[in-house]
């Protein structure tokens, strides 16, 4: 799989990351002032071409990628061998959840819709079946996962800033999964989004 001009080892324990979310990696990437920014979780690394992608593009920024299926995390850990990325580590985790983590500066989600009609152009529904499913839905509908995740990282008390990729989904329905009091901002583009909340 080529991802922002490199080459992924991707089979099928892991999702294939859309050409689009390479927009979400140029918006991360343009937030990051290596002099400020120490620490970026990548949730949901899957194969690791978002947060590998970040580390070689960073050098001086620790990445860790969190993953909640144990295989899809052993092809992140080949990615980052393969490709001799010495500032990405990858954890088991459910969202933020594990113990291992502590407060990072940035976070970038790339999680399952959970929604068979929200998906980008490049996706293609036959690639689909060569895919873990708990990688493309989310068995509670549309962006439970985005919700899950902020409610992960609320429970730590964290104050971070979360870019995670929304899409085609509409601003009005992102609004609905964000909690009172957070500043936040739906950033469209050309019939594709991301979120960005500061906690």
């Amino acid at each position: 799989m080529d991802f922002y001009g490199r080459e992924f080892f991707v089979d099928k324990r892991a999702y294939v990351s859309n050409s689009e979310t390479e927009r979400m990696v140029d918006i991360v990437l343009n937030s990051i002032d290596e002099s400020k920014v120490g620490t970026v979780i990548d949730v949901g690394t899957g194969a690791g071409s978002i947060g590998i992608t970040i580390a070689i593009e960073r050098p001086g920024v620790k990445v860790i990628g969190g993953e909640v299926d144990w295989n899809a995390l052993q092809v992140a850990l080949i990615n980052k061998e393969g490709l001799k990325v010495k500032n990405y580590e990858a954890f088991h985790s459910n969202y933020v959840n594990s113990t291992k983590f502590s407060e990072p500066d940035i976070i970038v989600a790339d999680l399952p819709y959970g929604d068979p009609d929200n998906n980008l152009p490049s996706s293609n529904l036959e690639h689909f079946k060569h895919m873990p499913g708990i990688a493309l839905w989310h068995p509670d509908g549309k962006l439970a996962a985005h919700k899950g995740l902020i409610k992960s990282i609320l429970a730590k008390g964290w104050h971070c800033v979360l870019f995670f990729e929304t899409g085609v989904i509409s601003k009005e329905e992102v609004a609905e999964i964000i909690p009172e009091g957070l500043e936040w901002k739906y950033c469209p583009s050309e019939g594709y989004s991301v979120t960005r909340i500061k906690f």
